[in-house]
């Protein structure tokens, strides 16, 4: 009898040996079908644009102006020659521009420079009297009829010789004070006459670069 017993317990240990090795083997041919899942690549991430720094844009190149003068008969080639070197130092002052003088000549030559460059504004200046102080100066008083000069400018365009803009300033006698800061209130001296004439140059030179849409830092 207990022959018996244990060959159905080999015959039931065999069995249940064969069905896990079955089930072992279909769970193995289950998995080694499966497809391995896909791998999803992000693109790569890439920096922002660095912008251009406002120091690094090209900055404008300075615009070339050439100052002429006229000297007419009834003005002294002294006088126009501190009123041209006064907007010569004036306009030196800003960066906007380069500035040089340009001599002596007649509006037609001074037109023809303006022509035959095609880069540099060409200034030509001259000095007359006012109309109105003429008659009341006498030919004698050398020194009102000083005060009485009126500076005129034009400004002819590079290239073709064209008017871009005229003007005239009349200096402010009895308005400044001669010291070296220049403008600082009513004078109550006599004000040498260079010195009115330089301010006034310095006046026109401002003038000049305004219309020309440029500055000069005080």
């Amino acid at each position: 009898m207990r022959r018996i017993g244990s060959q159905s317990s080999i015959k039931l240990f065999c069995a249940l040996l064969v069905c896990l090795l079955l089930a072992f083997s279909i769970t193995a041919h289950a998995q080694s079908g499966r497809r391995a899942p896909k791998r999803i690549t992000l693109p790569p991430v890439t920096a922002p644009a660095a912008t251009a720094s406002p120091a690094n844009d090209p900055q404008p190149l300075p615009l070339p102006i050439v100052v002429t003068r006229f000297v007419s008969g009834i003005n002294s080639p002294f006088q126009t020659r501190i009123v041209a070197d006064a907007i010569l130092e004036r306009m030196q002052k800003s960066k906007a521009v380069t500035v040089r003088g340009g001599g002596e000549m007649n509006r037609a030559e001074a037109r023809k420079r303006a022509q035959a460059d095609s880069k540099s504004y060409i200034v030509w200046l001259w000095l007359e009297p006012d109309s109105v102080d003429t008659q009341r100066v006498g030919v004698d008083d050398r020194s009102r009829y000083s005060r009485s000069l009126v500076i005129n400018y034009i400004i002819f365009m590079p290239g073709t010789g064209e008017v871009k803009t005229q003007g005239r300033v009349y200096q402010r006698t009895g308005q400044l004070t001669a010291t070296s800061g220049g403008r600082i209130g009513v004078s109550t001296g006599r004000i040498p006459d260079d010195f009115l004439l330089r301010e006034a140059g310095r006046e026109a030179a401002d003038r000049i670069l305004s219309e020309l849409d440029l500055t000069i830092p005080n």
